[in-house]
């Protein structure tokens, strides 16, 4: 029989040389709990055992994921929007408000390596317990807890799954009948193996055009546009965290030394659309139309001023 795809492991937080200092494992519990200022410690230390490997992983704050003067917006259908009662022949165009717009920060995504292990990289965020990659010499793994929302329950040990990226990628529809994952932060499975193979490809075919570029560095700055229904799926106080863990994740595939290259995923805008916008843009069964209405509708966001911080 195959290995199991998955494993449950309890990690620990650690000081530098791997000794156990305590079971907390989100920022927020660890500032509450050791009353420190509010900026990331420059400096953080968890052990995850997992496939009988112990990983000590080795973190620093990501302070380029998000651009200094980044925002997020929400939005919402306007009254207006959708058909004429009097005239239900000619759809009128997804009208939204604006309903609240505020900076897009975060002060829990790391990234690292493995003290023992060369070549390791890690990609990893403790807003609410550990989520993100671990990519070693032999395997990449993806991490989340078993369930969301439990940072004030952690000192006696919170429970996350561990998934084998190979295991996944051949897979990826596999069942967990023994395990209750509703309600973790990566969606499972599918979601984060077809995640990496899309990111993986774009980088291929980007790379293949960038021969010449050489070993600067490069920074990509991004605009995301989210769905309504991923806003709904994860829910409107978790999907942030979700999407930040997510380009987290991407910014350190990007980052391959394989690649040649040093690209630097920086988000300077999250765009949380409404239901009707969504469906005007998203055809189902139309991919080729949906990604043109989406490129259309992310030039229109575009700021014509390149120096302008939300230019992308």
């Amino acid at each position: 029989s195959r290995p199991r795809p998955y494993g449950l492991v309890i990690p620990i937080s650690t000081d530098a040389d791997g000794s156990y200092i305590s079971n907390i494992l989100s920022a927020s519990h660890q500032r509450r709990s050791t009353r420190e200022a509010s900026q990331s410690p420059r400096q953080l230390y968890f052990n995850v055992t997992a496939f009988g490997r112990e990983f000590h992983l080795r973190l620093k704050p990501n302070t380029r994921l998000v651009a200094p003067e980044a925002v997020v917006e929400w939005y919402e259908d306007s009254a207006e929007a959708g058909n004429d009662a009097g005239n239900t022949s000619q759809p009128r165009p997804a009208l939204e408000r604006l309903w609240k717009r505020e900076p897009l920060w975060t002060n829990c995504a790391y990234v690292g390596d493995i003290t023992d292990i060369p070549g390791a990289s890690v990609a990893i965020s403790n807003c609410d317990g550990l989520a993100g990659m671990i990519r070693t010499d032999k395997d990449e793994y993806f991490i989340e807890p078993l369930e969301r929302g439990k940072q004030m329950e952690e000192e006696k040990g919170r429970v996350h799954m561990v998934y084998r990226r190979s295991a996944v990628a051949q897979h990826p529809t596999e069942a967990l009948p023994d395990v209750h994952t509703e309600g973790s932060l990566l969606g499972g499975l599918g979601d984060l193996g077809s995640l990496y193979g899309h990111v993986e490809q774009q980088l291929n075919e980007t790379m293949r055009r960038r021969r010449h570029a050489g070993d600067d560095d490069y920074n990509i700055e991004v605009l995301l546009g989210v769905d309504d229904s991923v806003v709904r799926f994860h829910g409107k106080e978790h999907v942030q965290n979700y999407l930040l863990t997510l380009m987290n994740i991407v910014n350190e595939i990007y980052h391959d030394e394989s690649l040649g290259v040093h690209i630097n995923v920086v988000l300077v805008r999250m765009i949380m659309l409404g239901y009707a916008k969504s469906i005007s843009l998203i055809e189902r069964g139309n991919p080729s139309r949906s990604l043109e209405n989406v490129c259309r509708w992310a030039y229109q966001q575009q700021k014509s001023d390149p120096s302008h911080s939300e230019h992308h």
